[in-house]
């Protein structure tokens, strides 16, 4: 079950697999890339479906074409990956729209539905703040569970992000460390930071 503007609707085609969206404008050479990367290649491809869910940056509306390593390598990884369309102001707009791709410029409801319609059982946010349009989907109801990380090491305050996940090593005392999240914090024991051998480096 998966849940559409807050209602549930049910999908049969799951495969057996559990559907993970992780959103994010910071999905190139940026240290939240660094810090997810690893770890979102090495999920399973048969227990987990992982969909890219891809934000311009604020201000930035065109997606770039990354070509660092870090990006090629969650793009070979992802089943799906979704570049997701966002409005510009009136300014934004006329500034930008000789470089602007045919239909980036879109409505809140157009990014919501791109969101919705990919029936995510979970909604992983790598930071929450860093960016706001970032904040602004976060704020949205549009999976079971939504976690934001540890990209950006605050509290969202958001009734609608569901777990915080950090770790042990940082945060101490987990029953005094609840008391800074509106979250359900979801403590790690180690920062399994994983990094892909070069397969120039011999060990």
């Amino acid at each position: 079950q998966v849940y559409v503007g807050g209602e549930h609707h049910k999908d049969s085609n799951r495969n057996g697999r559990v559907v993970v969206g992780f959103l994010s404008s910071f999905l190139d050479g940026h240290s939240v890339a660094f810090w997810i990367h690893g770890n979102i290649v090495a999920l399973p491809r048969d227990a987990v479906e992982v969909v890219m869910l891809e934000l311009p940056r604020y201000r930035s509306p065109q997606h770039r074409s990354a070509s660092n390593v870090v990006y090629k390598r969650l793009r070979q990884r992802a089943d799906r990956w979704v570049r997701l369309m966002w409005p510009l102001s009136e300014a934004d707009e006329n500034m930008a729209s000789s470089n602007l791709p045919e239909g980036l410029v879109g409505g809140l409801s157009r990014v919501r539905t791109q969101i919705a319609n990919e029936r995510l059982d979970v909604l992983f946010f790598p930071e929450v703040g860093l960016c706001p349009l970032t904040y602004q989907v976060a704020s949205w109801r549009v999976a079971p569970f939504q976690v934001a990380g540890f990209g950006h090491a605050l509290s969202t305050g958001l009734p609608t992000v569901d777990y915080f996940l950090s770790y042990t090593l940082f945060e101490g005392r987990h029953s005094e460390a609840q008391q800074r999240y509106s979250e359900t914090l979801a403590l790690l024991p180690d920062v399994p930071q994983l990094f892909p051998r070069r397969p120039d480096v011999v060990a």
